[in-house]
């Protein structure tokens, strides 16, 4: 008797007989799923009942009596031994639910992963993928009630988030999520990757009322990494090129006056740096052009600075001393 392979998968026998899975016939599959559950006790687990479908029945009955652990056992121990039975996505589902309900947050969301990159289709998707959301929040939020919040939980929480988000990049929260990938970031102190997680949220997702706040938040990112560094003409110049582009997109927004008091004071920074560097010129370069140059530079860009008059005195100054300077030679 031959055997057929469809284009579908499936190993078509002639006749009556229903189709069979391709991954029933080998235990390449079956291997695979052992191996991504790296915990030793997965090993030590024996199944109770001879048959997956008497195993899932007596799991269920243990969660009717209340027995949870012994119930995750018991469903654990289903999937361990016969993870392609039809009975396998079922357990899987229900051991991740039981350790939801036992408060195993970041068990229960590796547990739904598994059952998402195995298990597709056997399975409410949506459904999934929000408990999945929640229990990234749920892995910093419940700590917020403690005087801090560790940096673990919120490198967990955003590993959380980051999986959800490539499981379901267009699921109907999935802005959010990207947005508190962000929010994550920037809690850590790490304002480089808060703004590339901000502006992905912009990216992907124009249309979402949380584009504003994350354009805003990239610039209040970027605005800290100035003050961080000082020293940082480019930062600083970046910030205020941030700043400017979001009162230009947004001069009516509920954050435009925030980032136009950033923008004042890096515009006056960046002028006061541009005088003193002028003054250095004055002092080292060998022609007082130069300085000049540097300062012309200053009224040029930021007129309205306080630092734009006594430019313009200093110019007058030097020109007196380069014509001087030029009788004299």
């Amino acid at each position: 008797m031959k055997v057929l392979l469809c284009a579908s998968g499936f190993l078509l026998w002639p006749g009556p007989a229903e189709a069979i899975p391709l991954f029933h016939l080998t235990t390449n599959r079956t291997e695979l799923i052992r191996a991504e559950h790296k915990h030793h006790w997965w090993k030590l687990i024996r199944p109770k009942k001879k048959t997956p479908a008497e195993q899932l029945a007596y799991s269920e009955r243990l969660v009717e009596r209340g027995r949870l652990r012994s119930a995750s056992s018991a469903f654990r121990a289903l999937v361990y031994t016969w993870p392609d039975s039809p009975e396998a996505p079922r357990a899987q589902l229900k051991f991740a639910e039981l350790l939801d309900r036992r408060k195993r947050y970041a068990d229960a969301f590796d547990e739904y992963q598994f059952l998402i990159q195995y298990y597709p289709g056997h399975f409410a998707y949506n459904d999934v993928i929000r408990r999945q959301y929640e229990l990234a929040l749920m892995t910093v939020s419940w700590k917020r009630g403690f005087l801090f919040i560790r940096w673990r939980e919120r490198e967990k929480a955003i590993s959380m988030l980051e999986t959800m988000l490539q499981n379901a990049p267009h699921w109907e929260k999935a802005d959010e999520a990207q947005y508190e990938v962000g929010r994550l970031y920037e809690e850590m102190g790490q304002e480089e990757m808060a703004i590339m997680a901000y502006a992905m949220v912009q990216q992907r997702y124009p249309r979402s009322p949380l584009a504003e706040r994350a354009l805003f938040n990239e610039v209040r990112c970027s605005y800290t990494l100035s003050r961080r560094y000082r020293h940082s003409s480019d930062l600083r110049m970046n910030a205020a090129a941030m700043a400017k582009d979001f009162l230009y997109r947004h001069p009516r927004s509920e954050f435009s006056a925030q980032a136009r008091l950033y923008l004042e004071e890096l515009y006056r920074e960046q002028a006061e740096a541009l005088y003193r560097q002028a003054q250095v010129y004055e002092r080292t370069a060998p022609s007082l052009s130069s300085a000049v140059m540097i300062y012309e530079r200053l009224i040029t860009e930021y007129p309205a600075s306080l630092w734009a008059q006594p430019a313009r005195a200093q110019i007058e100054h030097l020109k007196i001393r380069m014509l001087k300077e030029n009788d004299e030679y």
